[in-house]
């Protein structure tokens, strides 16, 4: 009977019982609380998400300097992710600084890391208003070059949808594969002659000849 009771004192000893309060007692309120933090400050716009519709919301308001602010906060918040650099770029562009939007515009391609990320197109219709085209030709080049490796049947509407605008881009010049053609077409030699370059105007141009 002795030994039953020291094995209870020694399962209860303070350094047992004190882990358990913890777990047992405070962690669950500590949990809730975190996730109220983090709900709230999503809701009031402090948070990623919120920051992030509160930005697009301001874009779509045409509210460009208040885009900056909340584009800045999704930055402040996830610094190496794509989309808050990509807000800011397409804020900066609607505001009339083409510079800084294609400066943001490469930082989000860099996070993305993929040839095949609308940035591209978002960045080329930028380099067009800058009259960097040959820059502008080499960014498309390679969306639609990767673009048709990946998915070669629904190449035609992913590039459309891609070039399309949604009222929150700014007007491109080159809204449609024909657009994008021409705009090969219209390059001088040494920029048609660029690898990268030939290899998409020659995918456009079967891609319509089959249409």
């Amino acid at each position: 009977m002795g030994s039953n009771q020291q094995v209870m004192k020694r399962q209860w000893s303070w350094p047992t019982f004190l882990i358990g309060f913890v777990v047992g007692v405070l962690f669950p309120p500590c949990l809730v609380m975190w996730y109220s933090v983090n709900y709230l400050s999503d809701a009031f716009g402090w948070g990623y998400w919120g920051s992030t519709n509160r930005a697009y919301k301001a874009l779509a308001e045409g509210d460009y300097q208040r885009a900056l602010v909340w584009a800045n906060s999704v930055i402040r918040n996830e610094p190496e992710d794509d989309l808050g650099y990509a807000l800011r770029g397409r804020a900066q562009e609607l505001a009339g600084d083409y510079q800084k939007a294609a400066a943001d515009y490469s930082v989000a391609i860099a996070y993305y890391d993929s040839p095949a990320t609308d940035h591209r197109i978002e960045r080329a219709r930028v380099l067009i208003k800058l009259g960097l085209l040959s820059e502008a030709a080499v960014d498309y080049a390679r969306y639609v070059v990767e673009l048709h490796e990946r998915n070669p049947r629904r190449f035609i509407d992913l590039l459309e949808q891609a070039l399309r605008s949604d009222g929150l881009f700014p007007k491109s010049p080159v809204g449609t594969r024909e657009d994008l053609v021409k705009f090969f077409e219209k390059l001088d030699q040494p920029a048609r002659d660029i690898p990268v370059v030939a290899e998409a105007y020659r995918i456009l141009v079967h891609n319509k000849e089959d249409g």
